[in-house]
């Protein structure tokens, strides 16, 4: 019994002591606090990703599900066009973004873009997730009485 007690406390001070390890727990109802979610960003020091992937913005009902709701809002999302070929049957690569705002990097840096996207000569779609970033259907006190969060 004493050498477990001994091997835990071990193992929760080299954990406590991992600053890594202590940033990943850092979550709010199981979600992270980060505003990159999980995955956090790649590791990069290229910042040309901004002068070729475009923000846009369109908007689309706040609640699909009750047609008498005419509400509406903006969801925001990025788009590369870099490698796509108009020429054939290239496909279209929609990322969704997760649990954090989104960032264009993702279309540059990311598995997909560096991957799978110049071998398919895909265009490639990052959808921001509504509630996070700048995607703010209403505000979330409002979304709560509303019943839509």
């Amino acid at each position: 019994m004493r050498c477990l007690l001994i091997t835990v406390l071990l193992l929760v001070s080299i954990i406590t002591t991992n600053h890594h390890f202590v940033h990943s727990l850092r979550l709010l109802f199981g979600r992270p606090i980060d505003k990159h979610g999980f995955l956090g960003l790649p590791r990069t020091t290229n910042n040309d990703h901004e002068s070729i992937v475009n923000e846009e913005w369109f908007e689309q009902k706040l609640d699909h599900f009750d047609p008498t709701n005419v509400m509406t809002w903006k969801q925001r999302y990025f788009i590369n066009e870099q490698m796509f070929n108009r020429s054939n049957d290239s496909p279209v690569f929609l990322q969704l973004g997760g649990e954090g705002e989104a960032n264009p990097i993702w279309l540059k840096e990311g598995q997909i873009a560096t991957n799978y996207g110049p071998y398919y000569q895909a265009l490639q779609i990052l959808l921001e997730h509504r509630y996070y970033g700048q995607s703010q259907p209403t505000k979330l006190v409002s979304l709560i009485i509303d019943g839509f969060f």
